[in-house]
């Protein structure tokens, strides 16, 4: 028998610098000191507990620090087979067979992955020779294909029932396996391509594809018999991304009820818009479509209205202390419409890219909520415009929000810190505080709005949310009656009269202007500032804040 198959010290520790050889080699003097110590008196199933408990789930590195404190705590890891359940092919043969002793007939978490290692025929065979008669152990696989030999072993790996795997990952990029896999257990697969043998995997709760998405035809036969799928997520690679054929294309709606996640990156735009068409997934909590606008490949239009249907779903009634919340966010090259955690997303490469389409976002947007569930539309009480043009989205996307969402209370922007600290807000404020042109509809934007959030830069100036509040106090609005504010500045007057009109105010990091510099600034200092800025497109105020200030004072 093996020397490391013995309880010998010696035999311990060579099987431990065998696994980790930057372990110190007076291990044996180590265990001898420690064997005395009155942490000993503990009965041992206090310690395994311990031990177990702190190290079942770390790298073998941390196992073998704990075996090498004394004979006592080595008797004990070694009889705690929850700690000996990692086989990787990098493992010398040695340490493997240690870890199958230990692990006695716990399940296995199995690593096959490309090394050094795997370059050896001999090594490789070595490792096949010792976990393929243990694949009924086999509680879950890692598989990484060598990269010049994708299809090496793999007829090994999963022609074999599988009666106890519950995790599948395979990575790589051009790992094809057409056949059927016997694992009953399944629970989660991750792997670069869906094969339509795999249809018996009945048992499944997640599926992730990370390179080539599956056409339309294998999804519409594979998700029914997947029942008790809960997450799916396609990610496809944008070097192989091609159109599928879109002809004879499934009609019948899809119920998926369980499904919980759908996430969508990159994909072929006008083959997933039809299946997301046809998916009814009443449960679904979770929703992502991604996808990166390149005028040379392929027009985004048709996803629009499909997306919108599944983020707009009816779901029953609005919860009263979180109310539904529609997002806008704007960044310099991406486009995202959210409701809670289901967005959609839409990226360019480059800004210059990106200003070519801001155009479009009228017409996406429009097309998105187009597939809105109408009761659904009227309990969004909340709109949230966030990103580098959130105040310019504000003029141009507030009107189609208001049609869509007639009952919106709640206004929150969040204004970009990277430019625009001080006419952001001047934006934002002059379009509420001002009817909409008879073009738009006329009335006010939101009239039932009674919440306004604002945050801002640090040298934003504030002081016209009074006038916002006046103007929607005459009559013919909702008359606001909380303000929130961070960041920003605002004069203490205006502080005041705003304690008169509405119920609540809340100040979050906002400075007083008075307090700014310790003087009171005269307002034409406010409108040099601006116009030095529209001058030099500038927006890095802090320069032209602090140049000839002698000449605003009032002194």
């Amino acid at each position: 028998m093996d020397s490391v198959m013995t309880d010998s010290p010696a035999a311990a520790a060579t099987a431990e610098n065998d696994a980790d050889p930057t372990l110190a080699h007076d291990i044996i003097e180590r265990r001898r000191r420690n064997d005395l110590l009155p942490i000993h008196r503990l009965p041992p199933e206090l310690i395994r507990i311990v031990i177990v408990e702190v190290y079942r789930k770390r790298a073998y590195r941390g196992i073998f620090v704990v075996r090498s404190v004394c004979k006592y705590w080595l008797n004990i890891v070694d009889s705690s087979p929850e700690l000996w359940t990692l086989i990787s092919l990098e493992f010398s043969d040695r340490f493997l067979d240690m870890i199958l002793r230990n692990s006695r007939n716990r399940l296995l978490s199995v690593k096959f992955g490309y090394c050094r290692r795997h370059e050896r025929l001999a090594s490789r065979e070595s490792f096949m020779q010792r976990v393929i008669p243990l694949v009924g152990r086999w509680k879950s696989l890692e598989y990484q294909p060598h990269r010049s030999r994708p299809n090496m072993c793999k007829g090994k790996m999963f022609s074999f029932p599988l009666p106890n795997l519950e995790s599948l990952t395979i990575g790589g990029s051009t790992f094809g396996y057409d056949r059927p896999i016997h694992a009953p257990r399944l629970r989660f697969m991750d792997v670069p391509t869906l094969c339509s043998a795999w249809g018996s995997l009945s048992d499944l709760r997640t599926v992730k594809v990370s390179r080539n998405s599956p056409s339309v035809d294998q999804l519409y036969d594979l998700l029914p018999k997947w029942p008790k799928l809960e997450v799916l997520r396609i990610y496809q690679d944008t070097m192989l991304l091609q159109a599928h054929d879109i002809r004879n294309l499934p009609s019948t709606p899809l119920f998926l009820p369980n499904l919980r996640s759908l996430l969508l990156f990159y994909f072929p735009v006008v083959s997933y818009s039809h299946l997301l068409r046809l998916i009814d997934a009443p449960n679904l909590r979770r929703f992502l479509v991604f996808l990166v606008f390149d005028s040379t490949q392929y027009d985004l239009d048709p996803i629009f209205e499909p997306t919108g249907r599944l983020l707009g779903a009816y779901r029953g009634a609005p919860n009263n202390d979180s109310p539904l919340r529609l997002r806008v966010i704007t960044t310099s090259n991406s486009f995202t419409i959210a409701v809670g955690d289901l967005r959609l997303t839409i990226k360019a490469d480059s800004e210059s890219q990106w200003s070519s389409r801001l155009q479009d976002c009228q017409s996406a947007l429009s097309a998105v909520l187009s597939g809105f569930d109408r009761r659904f539309s009227e309990n969004v009480r909340g709109i949230q415009f966030g990103g580098i043009q959130c105040s310019e989205d504000l003029v141009t996307l507030g009107p189609i929000l208001q049609r869509q969402f007639p009952n919106v209370e709640e206004l929150v922007v969040t204004l970009s810190s990277s430019r625009g600290r001080l006419e952001g807000p001047k934006l934002v404020l002059e379009t509420l505080r001002s009817p909409l042109p008879p073009e738009d509809g006329g009335g006010w934007l939101f009239p039932g709005l009674a919440t306004l959030r604002l945050r801002t830069g640090v040298e934003s100036t504030c002081d016209g949310i009074l006038s916002v509040v006046e103007a929607r106090g005459n009559g013919t609005a909702q008359a606001i009656q909380r303000i929130a504010i961070k960041n920003g500045r605002i004069g203490r007057d205006t502080v005041a009269k705003l304690k008169m009109y509405i119920k609540e105010l809340r100040l979050d990091g906002t400075r007083y202007i008075e307090d700014a510099l310790g003087l009171p600034l005269n307002c034409d200092f406010l409108d040099a500032v601006d116009d030095r800025i529209n001058a030099t497109g500038d927006y890095s105020a802090d320069r032209w804040f602090f140049e000839g200030l002698s000449g605003y004072f009032e002194l």
